[in-house]
């Protein structure tokens, strides 16, 4: 008799164990649901109309793997970050002559969407565009946009309205190097110096209508000045 109750006992034992950590279980995954549910910070995907065009051929041309800058900068001063992109051009002729080209800025609207403000702001570009970097240059208040390209760069100065002027050629900014592409250096009034040079093709391709280039690029700012940057295949230093 007493042999057939120890293996019921052993039975029953077991059993409240195991319903005994089935509730201690329960209770933390319940407890971890709610502490992931109250975080403060949490992330949802919030999709923009946009996509980079590099004009790719079967050729691949250097420029064609380059495209495609971005900057983050609140340009209206509204408190929220707005974002900026560059964007490639017809290959054959280093033209935006599409809209599917165009750099884009897309102002924040303060509820995880944004919209597409390109046009208004006058930022739609011209040529092939491949870097960005941001920087109040004349000390005004309002972010300014530095875009490097393929023969080209231009400054946009920020007119605290919501649109942008392109000032390229007041600055000094405008004569891009016959060998080497868009390389520009220039101390603007005292308050940015800006370097910049951009890779046009590695030493082993030529690309239509271009003769072989730098493989390195540069940004140089001076103390004090926070320039934020997006260029493939380059680097960046602070003095």
């Amino acid at each position: 008799m007493q042999h057939r109750l120890l293996p019921h006992a052993a039975k029953r034992a077991i059993a409240i164990v195991a319903w005994s950590i089935s509730c201690l279980l329960l209770h933390r995954v319940e407890a971890t649901s709610q502490e992931q549910t109250s975080s403060p910070i949490h992330f949802l995907p919030r999709p923009i109309e946009f996509s980079v065009d590099s004009s790719e051929t079967p050729q691949r041309h250097a420029p064609e793997t380059m495209a495609g800058g971005v900057g983050v900068f609140d340009y209206d001063r509204d408190g929220e970050p707005d974002i900026f992109f560059t964007n490639g051009a017809n290959i054959n002729t280093l033209k935006k002559d599409s809209p599917k080209y165009w750099n884009r800025l897309f102002h924040n609207n303060r509820d995880g969407t944004f919209t597409d403000v390109t046009e208004k702001a006058g930022l739609k570009g011209t040529g092939f565009d491949v870097g960005v970097a941001i920087g109040d240059y004349d000390n005004d208040g309002y972010d300014d946009i530095f875009v490097a390209g393929v023969y080209r760069n231009t400054l946009y100065h920020n007119n605290g309205d919501g649109t942008f002027t392109d000032v390229t050629e007041r600055a000094g900014l405008a004569h891009p190097d016959k060998q080497y592409g868009p390389l520009c250096q220039s101390q603007l009034h005292g308050l940015i110096s800006i370097m910049m040079g951009v890779s046009i093709c590695s030493s082993s391709i030529t690309c239509p209508g271009m003769a072989q280039r730098s493989p390195t690029a540069n940004i140089a700012v001076s103390p004090n000045t926070a320039i934020r940057s997006s260029t493939r295949n380059c680097r960046a230093s602070y003095s």
